[in-house]
């Protein structure tokens, strides 16, 4: 964020979140601070929320240096525990203090492994801080002092003397209380969660003028800033205003540094050293326009496709939960002659929270989140997802030659919908001489075989000692009512679908469409260009067949998408070339998974035999190429057009006159 600022912006206040006195005395040369409102905002409050996640609340912040000049803009993430309760979805009765502090560890070892660039190691992100109020008046962060004694508040994790008084333990539920350790069980408990205990019992007397921030004790993180939502900036990019960071009904512009944003168009008060539409060829009109803006959103896309590689390489493992939300975008002051839109860098803000499924012979790798596979619109379809119930099962054959374990195979039977061929494990409980046998493979459609037949072919396992005597005896045995489970495994072609979506969001949706609407009318044309594949047709052509043999296609999925003003689709399809926008059509539909012949990926489990990581090299390889063309577009020869098309007019002439 260097050059956005160096000005904390009026009205605000930068309050020292660690105040400590350098050694020896003298002056911080750097001081990480959270933004305060010095007068509340009637939406807002004082505090400015950059935005809210599963477990957190991000704040905006700044460090300053020892002038108190503004070095860079930061978010500031301090973990929440008093909304999960109130928060729709389920699961989150087994949530707890001691398990959000395991997931907040894991979230930043994944942004550091993911960005290590953009991590400001402070120590609270192992370790818990004392409650932290806000003195706005005298700048710095303090813990409330319990007037009658002087002491400190402090979060009590003493489960013993939450259990003689009744209250809730500490690690195992979501219950944060408060109390003056050094009075013991003598000591008043507050509950950290009731707005109305907290303020009668801490923020009344010398306490009365702070502003609660982290009054839970909860872990907490800082981050560079990244200011801009990823479909914020999309729709600049396509023409549209970014105001500038959210505070209630104001917005606070970061680069202005000292007054509140009023313009409604572009970025306010901050003229562009190339033209003042932020574009190379805004002074080229409409098909400047439309041609930069495919280029600058194809950029985007690869970006954020490299994020989440990079990320995949570091970590060995996916995402899982991808949407536009996961990325952020940072701004970079305009070098001369380089609008900033040229600068500004997509960067991956969330790690996801997927982990490694533990199955005894599974050899690919599979993962799971317990936040679960995908988000809204950009979640995939996953095979026999949900799928469970009953079945009949006959062990044909035991294959002892696998040294890592016997092999299974058997004939596999149910009226419930199972899908054979994926990458999803089937879990068989089969009972066996009053025993349970747990039972983990894969299932295959097979000629040859009955109604709702399907073999199975099990994971290697050991067959030393009961296991291997309750196994022989159930070869050939038909056994009835056996309860099954279809547990979906995802890895990164999951977030290849989501990157697909992502692709769409980008370049296909603007006011007149829907993000839904978009990727639906994409799957169509898909699933009709992979007609054109059973006739030989290249990828490529198979989708400009079937892109022009409807209209519909192009009102639907034209390039007139890609900015925010009504262009007629037919001359949007005369600004970009369309042997360019098919490629940019079939990429997307590749990415996506589940459209046969089309498809990088089978299903969301299907890396290939690849490492995780290597999934994304074929988008990642396709958007190089079409940045390169779209790049060539914009990066012309003009005499050399002149001269073309000085020629074709010639010959237009001369055949008229013929």
């Amino acid at each position: 964020m260097d050059g956005l600022t160096r000005r904390v912006p009026s009205g605000y206040t930068a309050v020292d979140l660690f105040p400590a006195a350098p050694a020896g005395g003298g002056v911080q040369p750097l001081r990480v601070c959270v933004l305060v409102r010095n007068e509340p905002q009637p939406v807002g409050g004082r505090l400015v929320v950059v935005r809210d996640v599963f477990d957190a609340s991000v704040y905006l912040g700044c460090v300053l240096d020892a002038s108190g000049a503004v070095d860079s803009w930061v978010e500031v993430w301090v973990q929440r525990v008093d909304t999960l309760d109130a928060s729709a979805g389920g699961g989150h009765g087994t949530l707890s203090n001691a398990s959000l502090e395991a997931r907040w560890a894991r979230t930043v070892d994944g942004l550091a492994a993911t960005a290590p660039d953009m991590l400001i190691r402070t120590g609270y992100e192992t370790q818990n801080p004392t409650p932290i109020a806000l003195d706005a008046v005298k700048g710095g962060a303090r813990t409330p002092m319990h007037e009658a004694t002087g002491a400190d508040w402090s979060v009590c994790r003493d489960e013993d003397v939450l259990a003689s008084k009744g209250l809730a333990s500490y690690r195992s539920s979501l219950a944060r209380h408060l109390w003056i350790e050094q009075l013991g069980e003598g000591s008043p408990f507050v509950d950290a969660s009731d707005v109305s205990a907290v303020g009668s019992a801490l923020l009344t007397g010398v306490n009365r003028d702070l502003v609660p921030f982290n009054l839970g004790g909860g872990l907490m993180m800082v981050r560079r800033l990244a200011p801009i939502g990823y479909a914020e900036q999309v729709g600049v990019v396509g023409g549209l205003s970014w105001s500038g960071v959210r505070h209630g009904i104001e917005a606070i512009d970061l680069r202005a540094g000292h007054e509140m944003v009023t313009r409604v168009s572009g970025f306010a008060g901050d003229p562009e050293p190339i033209d003042p539409d932020r574009l190379f060829l805004g002074r080229h009109g409409r098909w400047g326009r439309l041609v930069e803006s495919l280029h600058l959103k194809l950029k985007m896309v690869a970006e954020a496709v490299g994020a989440v590689r990079s990320s995949s390489e570091r970590t060995g493992r996916p995402l899982l939960n991808l949407t536009d939300e996961s990325f952020r975008v940072e701004l970079w002051e305009g070098g001369i002659g380089l609008p900033r839109l040229w600068t500004s860098r997509v960067r991956l803000v969330d790690p996801g929270s997927a982990f490694e499924m533990s199955i005894e012979g599974l050899r690919a790798r599979g993962f799971v989140s317990p936040d679960g596979i995908g988000r809204g619109v950009y979640r995939p379809e996953l095979g026999g997802e949900a799928t469970g119930g009953r079945c009949d099962f006959r062990i044909r054959s035991i294959d002892e030659s696998d040294p890592s374990g016997a092999v299974v195979e058997a004939t596999f039977r149910t009226d419930a919908r199972v899908s054979g061929g994926g990458s999803e494990l089937l879990e068989l409980r089969v009972p066996a001489e009053g025993e349970r046998l747990l039972l983990y493979g894969r299932v295959r459609a097979e000629e040859a075989l009955g109604p709702g037949e399907l073999r199975f072919r099990g994971l290697p396992v050991p067959l030393d000692g009961r296991m291997g005597e309750l196994i022989r005896a159930a070869e050939g045995v038909p056994l009835r009512d056996v309860s099954f489970e279809v547990v979906p495994l995802a890895s990164t072609p999951c977030d290849l679908h989501a990157l697909g979506v992502l692709g769409v969001r980008t370049l296909l949706v603007d006011g007149g469409n829907t993000l839904p609407v978009a990727l639906d009318e994409l799957v169509s044309l898909a699933r009709v260009a992979s007609e054109g594949l059973k006739d030989g047709l290249a990828l490529e052509d198979a989708f400009e067949r079937a892109f022009f043999s409807d209209v519909r296609w192009g009102d639907s999925l034209g390039p007139q998408r890609l900015v925010n003003e009504a262009i007629v689709p037919a001359q949007a399809a005369d600004l970009i070339p369309p042997e360019i926008w098919m490629r940019v059509l079939a990429l997307l539909s590749r990415m996506l998974l589940g459209i046969e012949g089309v498809s990088m990926c089978r299903d969301a489990g299907d890396t290939r035999g690849l490492h995780p990581h290597l999934v994304f090299d074929g988008a990642a390889e396709g958007l190089a190429s079409l940045l390169v063309r779209t790049r060539s577009l914009m990066v012309v020869d003009w005499r050399h057009n002149r001269e073309v098309h000085s020629v074709l007019r010639r010959y237009r002439e001369g055949m008229a006159s013929a």
